[in-house]
């Protein structure tokens, strides 16, 4: 923003940290902020991949259908699951359809979705919190940030995915869910974030921050005219150029700094970034 001492400033262009993910030695890139806190009032968490480490789970199931009726000839490799992140369900799983080339002749949609579901309820209980997520959405509220959750999963699936991590759902003031009616659009239209920001006291768009894994929800947020974090899941390999939309770009809620944030009217302390430039050689 021009104005920032109303608005707070995050800078970025000439500030990159890149290292390499430890367990698969993929490079990840990390925009560092400097300058001064950006003001926020409202904070928006994306929950698949971004709070919870469902994502895998998802990936098990998303391939079981496809197994039972066709063996190891068709799946959902990777790549494919990494481009359907954020989409609503049913965009998803069209795509899943598209991309084996299964007719409806082979297999319908309602019999992928029914499998699916089956296959991903049994893995519920074994879904664990992203690293840092409570932490995160703890400080974030005794910071006094309005909170909200969107998903685009259904109540009742939303209800027994979250039944182990009941601490994190009481910390939002909001919840939506995929079913709610004011959700025209899925991602990445802006619908779900800025009705978000209406539930959460009318909250002006531009004092909302986003935190979101996935390329389709970064562009929902940035549609909205809200700040956005990307927090980029190294295990599915996606490059680092679909997220430049992202003010932010992390691999994780633990490399998140709240006080890069402040609430307006909350007297922060001016913060000085030095930036060390580190080159890695690899043989």
């Amino acid at each position: 923003p021009e104005d920032t001492t109303l608005h707070g400033s995050w800078s970025f262009p000439q500030i990159l940290m890149v290292s390499l993910a430890p367990n698969t030695l993929i490079p990840t890139y990390h925009r560092m902020p400097n300058r001064s806190p950006l003001k926020i009032q409202a904070v928006i968490f994306d929950l698949d991949g971004t709070l919870i480490d469902s994502e895998m789970a998802s990936h098990v199931a998303l391939n079981k259908p496809l197994q039972h009726h066709f063996g190891r000839s068709k799946e959902v490799s990777l790549p494919l699951h990494a481009r359907i992140l954020g989409m609503s369900p049913r965009e998803g799983i069209d795509a899943i359809l598209q991309e084996n080339q299964i007719t409806e002749a082979m297999m319908t949609r309602e019999e992928y979705i029914r499998e699916f579901h089956t296959a991903l309820e049994e893995g519920y209980d074994e879904i664990d919190r992203m690293p840092g997520s409570l932490e995160l959405v703890k400080e974030l509220k005794a910071k006094g940030c309005k909170l909200a959750l969107c998903t685009s999963t259904h109540r009742k699936a939303f209800d027994k995915k979250m039944r182990r991590h009941k601490e994190l759902v009481g910390l939002f003031d909001v919840v939506i869910t995929g079913e709610d009616p004011e959700i025209r659009h899925g991602k990445p239209r802006p619908d779900v974030f800025l009705l978000a920001a209406r539930r959460l006291g009318k909250t002006p768009v531009q004092r909302c921050l986003v935190f979101d894994d996935s390329a389709v929800g970064v562009r929902a947020a940035k549609a909205a005219n809200m700040h956005t974090v990307a927090v980029v899941d190294p295990r599915f390999r996606q490059p680092a150029s679909k997220f430049l939309d992202a003010d932010l770009m992390l691999i994780s809620l633990k490399d998140f700094d709240a006080t890069w944030i402040e609430l307006p009217g909350q007297a922060g302390n001016a913060t000085t970034t030095t930036t060390t430039t580190t080159t890695t050689t690899t043989t």
